[in-house]
């Protein structure tokens, strides 16, 4: 992939190196080739599809929740990695960019970071703040199409979520960038206007416990939302123990990453603005 690398990752101290146009936090470069040594050491590039998914996954529990980690001041966006601080979305990222360079048994931060922006971007290419795939079921249909993995709800006897999507425009004072910028703005409807006719399936809130035996360790789970324009808020791996469905995520509740205390259909039964799942399974 051919393009200037910026790279901003906003950690614990400010000790900031540049070379070869990435700027980075070294304590967080240092937290990716720990765990890349650690991954073959235990040969994890060995393991198949969710199987190396949920071990990446794991080895991130405990680590820190830290929110809008990518939300940055800067008109120009820019690819930010900040593994000591991580939310819901850049907890999935983070673990889909190390499987695919497991994957293609690769090591180095440079690979890592090609391998994020393919993910977090659409169609893999920045193009300022609205070419980041915000909308989470955008990311999924656009990450599908890379081959990542595949949205099996419909399968599972899931239903449309025929929804139209505009909480970004509309709540532009939430979102530093749409803030500042009319032209964001307006980028952003054409954008919400282009992916609401969406052929996305979920599975509702009462039918979630019926369809746990198809559900497997390590597939993508995304939380679906009764809020008015918007989609999903909140994401995170499926865990599977004492034959139930739990879930594998950075969490609010206890500002880390970790597994759900209660099956994910109890969870999701006694929230008021989530109604339902949407799962996808590594290819």
């Amino acid at each position: 992939m051919k393009y200037q690398l910026f790279l901003v990752c906003f950690l614990l101290s400010f000790k900031i190196f540049a070379q070869d146009a990435v700027i980075c936090e070294k304590a967080s470069q240092d937290i990716f080739e720990s765990k890349i040594d650690e991954f073959y050491k235990k040969k994890y590039n060995e393991l198949e599809g969710n199987d190396r998914i949920l071990a990446i996954a794991q080895s991130f529990l405990k680590t820190t929740y830290v929110a809008q980690t990518l939300e940055l001041k800067p008109e120009d966006e820019i690819l930010t990695v900040n593994l000591i601080g991580i939310d819901c979305t850049t907890f999935l990222e983070y673990v889909l960019a190390m499987n695919l360079l497991l994957e293609e048994n690769q090591k180095s931060f440079e690979e890592f970071t090609d391998k994020l922006q393919i993910v977090r971007y659409r169609d893999g290419e920045i193009d300022g703040y609205p070419s980041r795939l915000h909308y989470f079921s955008e990311w999924l249909q656009n990450n599908e199409k890379k081959d990542l993995f595949t949205v099996i709800s419909k399968d599972l006897g899931g239903q449309p979520m025929n929804k139209e999507l505009n909480f970004m425009s509309s709540h532009r004072d939430s979102y530093p960038q749409l803030k500042s910028s009319d032209d964001n703005v307006a980028k952003m409807r054409e954008i919400e206007s282009e992916i609401s006719p969406q052929n996305i399936y979920f599975i509702p809130q009462d039918k979630i416990q019926s369809i746990e035996e198809n559900v497997n360790s390590g597939d993508l789970i995304a939380i679906t939302t009764n809020l008015k324009g918007l989609d999903i808020v909140h994401v995170g791996f499926a865990y599977k123990q004492n034959n139930r469905l739990y879930l594998l995520h950075a969490s609010t509740s206890t500002m880390s990453v970790v597994i759900s205390d209660k099956p994910l259909a109890d969870m999701i039964a006694k929230n008021k603005i989530q109604n339902g799942i949407i799962v996808s399974r590594v290819n």
